[in-house]
């Protein structure tokens, strides 16, 4: 597998936070996308800090208008990066899994799990 590289625009802002000693994580399509070599156009983290601790660290170009703990931080005109905060994820990632851990007995014999092997493409 070849080696990562983070773009500069997205060690910026994951550097904010580490400066800041919170934790911030890429997440989603861009880990996605990373993996299987291609371009990433949307890029999402998770971190321990609320919205309003987010917004301390981006008085500036960024915004926060939901329930879902994301926080919006503007890098560009059309380029927004959205962080959730990590509880949030957390709360909708124990929600997966209890539904994960239920899908059995929906569905008999069927076995569900959250884990799979990586296939070769050779």
């Amino acid at each position: 597998m070849k080696q990562i590289v983070l773009p500069e625009k997205v060690i910026k802002v994951m550097r904010k936070f580490a400066d800041n000693k919170a934790e911030i994580f890429v997440v989603g399509g861009a880990v996605r996308d990373m993996l299987l070599e291609k371009s990433v156009k949307d890029w999402d983290f998770t971190t321990n800090l609320t919205p309003d601790e987010m917004k301390k660290l981006f008085p500036k170009n960024s915004f926060y208008n939901n329930n879902f703990g994301t926080f919006s931080i503007v890098v560009a005109v059309d380029d927004i990066f959205e962080v959730t905060t990590l509880f949030v994820r957390h709360q909708l990632i124990h929600k997966f899994g209890e539904l994960l851990r239920l899908w059995p007995l929906a569905h008999h014999n069927h076995r569900a799990t959250t884990t799979h092997e990586p296939t070769n493409p050779e």
